[in-house]
């Protein structure tokens, strides 16, 4: 990203055209199936902590539900859709209907931003990928979810992998990571690996530049 003032310089929506230059939850549609998903996490409102550890791969991530008495099923905010959407999804078996997931942060300045990595809903050995939480504030309660997912561990991201998903072949292209095709057929989790660089600094091994979607 940029430093110019303005959207001009966000950078999403030109590594993935289509999608949303704002939100939290941006989706790129495809004859009304969401076929992609990208979580921005800026952590702007303290309200709904978002976090990532890369010791596990665990990446939380709060809904974007902000009205005093609406119910976390009864939401018309996109996010929230799409939350309810896949845990329908996975709760039925069919995990090829959750697409793939990328998860960015807000970068150190201006409108960077770090790709962290692919990313499914749920963590080993749990049976939930959403949890209800609320908070109280001036003018009431206000109800939202909490998910939870799994980092994967992928070395590096196929652009033509990513014109598959767009194309609404997420699952059947060749350049699909084995890691989520696993998950997709079997539930099974493969986090990514932790290590340590050489100022001693813990990093993610996906939050390197050569990680990005290429």
């Amino acid at each position: 990203g940029g430093t110019v003032p303005g959207k001009g310089s966000e950078v999403l929506s030109k590594l993935i055209p289509g999608v949303p230059n704002s939100r939290g939850f941006r989706f790129k549609t495809k004859d009304g199936k969401q076929n992609l998903c990208l979580l921005y996490a800026s952590n702007d409102k303290s309200e709904w902590q978002n976090s990532f550890d890369p010791l596990t791969g665990l990446f939380i991530y709060h809904g974007d539900n902000k009205e005093v008495g609406v119910g976390v099923k009864d939401s018309t905010k996109a996010g929230m859709k799409f939350l309810n959407r896949i845990d329908a999804a996975i709760k039925s078996g069919n995990r090829k209907d959750v697409p793939p997931i990328f998860v960015f942060v807000k970068g150190y300045k201006g409108w960077d931003v770090r790709f962290i990595g692919l990313a499914v809903p749920g963590i080993k050995d749990q049976q939930k990928f959403l949890e209800e939480v609320q908070i109280n504030n001036d003018i009431g309660t206000v109800s939202n979810y909490k998910s939870m997912y799994t980092v994967l561990n992928v070395d590096r991201i196929s652009r033509k992998w990513i014109e598959d998903i767009l194309d609404g072949n997420a699952y059947e292209s060749q350049y699909a990571p084995d890691v989520w095709k696993k998950w997709v057929d079997a539930n099974e989790f493969s986090p990514i690996e932790y290590k340590v660089d050489s100022f001693g600094l813990g990093l993610n091994q996906q939050s390197d530049d050569n990680r990005n979607p290429n």
